[in-house]
Formats: structure tokens, sequence, C-alpha cells
């Protein structure tokens, strides 16, 4: 059987009686209308049937063509757009929503929940019928036309269509070319698993030899290659998240030896994963479009940036897999609080923003930290650093004063407390300051227990307990220092 089915598993619930579909519109896109193949965002699901000619459908990260008799259905909230392979093509796009009728205890249809899970977006291999063409003509005449019962007529014939297209799925492509779609996207949602020539020749349906040489003619690299190009793209994405170590990261994308795995990604990277990681250390994000493209030419990668397959078409193609954070691109930043909060959770060292921000945007920016950065990148975006140096050693030479005219001098916390509140909170110092004084208190709390238990009746001043503790996290922090 072949290892990419594609029968009604996925796209049909467990009982089709309890389902329904609405047609929301009807669209013909022919060679005259070549400003429609635009990238578009369907917030709908949406149907693509190719009657003539070939195109290529561009998907949000992988491009796929198809011939004609071709069917595609997109999942909800997906970007597509299209290209025309041929001077001559016809294309049908149905936008429609998919509910799943509630019936009361009584039997009857009680309500429609509207349903946006399924499917999720794939071609649809289905039997070959000359109806097929005449069908959407069909109802793209009904919905155009100002028939009084046209648009009721429409839905009538889109749901025989859907009825033809789901109850003659195939489990197999037809012919090689679709086959090798099949195998494309399945390696690409399976590439950590261990693949041969042979297995990817299976889940096309052809036979090796024939695959090596259709794969390599149609995508210019060989399927090793491809595969390689996947898996590497995929390695650095989790090179972004720093307590992934290299051997772990090997592992995720299909790689048992990670020597092979630094190997590997050298030579194709051109850089060892280690100093890629050394280079990605300082996280710059991008807020605009315009600033992405000043830094570009810089040599400059930020790791966050508006990128989106609709507003930023070239830029997403080029760097979606270099750039782990995609920030909303939308030109009249209507998402900018989704925009704040991603910032907010990858903790970005640096944010490069333009200067027509309205106030609440720039507030909600303003209030990420920016104090783990050097005084140099400080004083450039604006804070009077000699003026906060100063506010902040008085307000910790009154709060260590107060402290030690009760408890008196205690060496190390003020040492050991901050690096283990900023190891619990990353760098969020409006949280380091008060984890920081948690930490400190059960420190001496513990350690003034320690002293008056462990060698009682005598008692060791909590002093030399915290020494014990403090002298070698101080040795250790030296060490580690000294090796950065």
């Amino acid at each position: 059987m072949n290892e990419a089915n594609t029968d009604a598993a996925g796209l049909l619930p467990d009982d089709p009686n309890e389902w329904t579909l609405r047609l929301r519109s009807a669209e013909r896109i022919r060679e005259a209308s070549r400003e429609r193949l635009n990238q578009r965002l369907g917030r709908s699901h949406a149907l693509i049937v190719v009657t003539e000619g070939r195109v290529r459908l561009a998907l949000e990260r992988r491009q796929t063509e198809l011939n004609q008799g071709s069917v595609y259905w997109c999942a909800p909230e997906t970007t597509f757009g299209f290209e025309a392979c041929d001077s001559a093509f016809e294309l049908y796009l149905f936008h429609f929503d998919v509910y799943r009728l509630r019936q009361a205890e009584d039997g009857v249809d009680a309500s429609a929940e509207r349903v946006r899970s399924v499917p999720p977006g794939r071609r649809l291999f289905a039997a070959a019928s000359d109806r097929l063409p005449a069908l959407c003509a069909d109802i793209w005449r009904h919905w155009e036309g100002n028939e009084r019962m046209g648009i009721f007529r429409s839905q009538l014939d889109f749901q025989e269509l859907m009825y033809d297209l789901l109850s003659g799925l195939l489990p197999n492509p037809d012919n090689s070319s679709e086959g090798l779609e099949v195998a494309l996207q399945y390696m690409e949602e399976h590439y950590a698993e261990p693949w041969t020539i042979e297995r990817l020749a299976r889940v096309a349906g052809v036979s090796p030899k024939y695959f090596v040489d259709l794969f390599k003619k149609r995508y210019g690299v060989s399927a090793m290659e491809r595969l390689t190009a996947i898996r590497l793209s995929r390695a650095k994405q989790l090179m972004e998240q720093p307590a992934l170590k290299l051997r772990d990261i090997a592992h995720r994308v299909g790689y048992a030896d990670e020597f092979y795995f630094s190997r590997k990604f050298k030579k194709e990277i051109g850089v060892s994963p280690t100093d890629y990681r050394k280079r990605r250390r300082l996280r710059l994000a991008a807020y605009s479009q315009e600033l992405l493209g000043m830094l570009l030419p810089l040599n400059v990668l930020p790791f966050a940036a508006p990128l989106h397959p609709k507003w930023t078409a070239y830029y997403y193609r080029v760097l979606r897999d270099d750039i782990p954070v995609h920030l909303n691109a939308n030109r009249y930043r209507r998402s900018w609080r989704a925009d704040a909060e991603l910032l907010r959770e990858a903790s970005v060292d640096l944010i490069l923003a333009p200067d027509n921000l309205d106030g609440e945007e720039r507030r909600a920016l303003d209030a990420l930290d920016l104090l783990q950065l050097d005084e140099v990148s400080v004083r450039g975006l604006g804070v009077r650093a000699d003026r906060e140096r100063r506010i902040q050693l008085l307000c910790c030479v009154g709060l260590v004063s107060a402290c030690v005219s009760v408890s008196g001098s205690i060496g190390f916390v003020g040492l050991i407390a901050p690096h283990i509140a900023r190891r619990l909170t990353g760098v969020h110092y409006p949280y380091i300051v008060p984890v920081s004084g948690a930490v400190g208190m059960t420190l001496v709390v513990v350690c003034d227990l320690i002293g008056k238990t462990v060698f009682a009746p005598a008692e060791l001043p909590v002093g030399i307990v915290v020494s014990i503790v403090g002298v070698p996290y101080f040795i250790s922090l030296l060490y580690r220092s000294r090796r950065k």
C-alpha cells in the first residue's frame, strides 16, 4: 500500500451524514485575468479545480504543480497564490464553509457548528470525470448570473461536485507527476524518519530508478539533497533554543550521529553549528519591513521580523526558515498587540522600530526590557544610562544598609541570589528583582537552619554557611566567564 495514502481519512468525519457544506463564493480565473493570481489569504475552506492547462500553486511553505483535472483543498487561514505554467489555463476557486450538525435528543437537528480544523490542506486524487469541467462551469455561471434561484442552484451543484470528488477518492495518485508531489509532501512532514530512495519511490508509486531521474528533472536537485535541505532548515530553527544540545537537535532532525550532523551542517551552510549559534546569540528584532530591508545589505539577519507570504512574499520565500519569529507584516499594523506578545515571549535583546508608532504601541514596546543590553545599545535607544545607574546605585545602597543594620554582614548572598533568579526568569528585570529577594531570603533562612542544627548544640554563623555555598558557586561563575 502507498505510504502517503490519500483516501478520505482525515477529510470526512466518522459519519459523513453529520456534516454539510455551504458555498461562499465562486470564481473563475483564466489567462486573461492574471492579476488575480497573486497571493491571497483564505478565511474559509477553499477548493481549487484546474480544468485546463497547468498552474503552480504557491502555498505558505511549499509549491505544487496542478495540471488539468487536479483538485486541491486548502484549509482556512491559508495563504496561497498561483503562477501560470501554460499560456492557456483555466481554474475555478470555490470558497466554502463546513458545518457539523448537532442533533437534539428527539433526533431533530438543533444547530450547526462551523468546522475550521479539517482538512489540513491537501491534494485530492479523484477518479477522472468528464463532468468536472462542466460542473464547475455551471456552479460559476449560476453564481455570477442574475437568475432568481441562481445562488440556490449553485449550492446544489457544489454539493454534487463535492460528492463526486469525495466518493471517488483514489488511494494512490494516478500518474508519476502527482506521485512525486505526494512523496515530497510526505518527506517534508516526516523528515526525521530514515529515508531511502526505495521508500520514497514506494510513496510515489514508481520504480526507484525512474523516481531518481524524475525528481532531479522536476526540482533540479536529488531527493536526498532536498531531504538534507529540509533537515538543516529545521535544525537552524531548533538552534535558536539555547537549552537544546547539538546532540538533541541532530536526533530531532533525523541524524543519529551528531558528528556527522556537524560535518554536514558545515558543508552545506558554510559554518559549524557552534559558530552559527554564536552568530545568532544577539536576538535582534526588526519591527518593520523597511528596517528588515536595511539590515540585510549589512549582512545582519534578525531574530524576529515581519514575514508573511502575502505582504512580504519575497522575504518570506527567502528568509522564512532563517528567521524564527515571524511578526505580522500587515501594513496597517492591526495585530501589533500579538507582535508585542511574540517579542516578549521570545526574550529579544534589541528591537529596531520606526519612529512613527502611535502612543499605545510605542508604550507596549517600551515595556519590554532594555536593561540587559550593553551601555552603547542602551544609549543608542535614548536611555540616560548614567542617570539610571546613579538611581539604581542609591537604591541598592539604601536596601543593603538596611539589611546589614538588622542581620549583619552576610557575604555572597548578593552574588548568588541574582544569578539564580536570572536562571529562573531569564532577562526580564521586572521579575528578577523580586525573585532575587525571595531567593536571597530563602538562602539565608536555609543556611541559618543548617548552622543551628547540623553541629548542635554548637552553632555556625550563617555567614560561614553561606560562604561555604557561595565560594564554589563564585569559582564556577569565574570559570564559565573565562571560557566565554
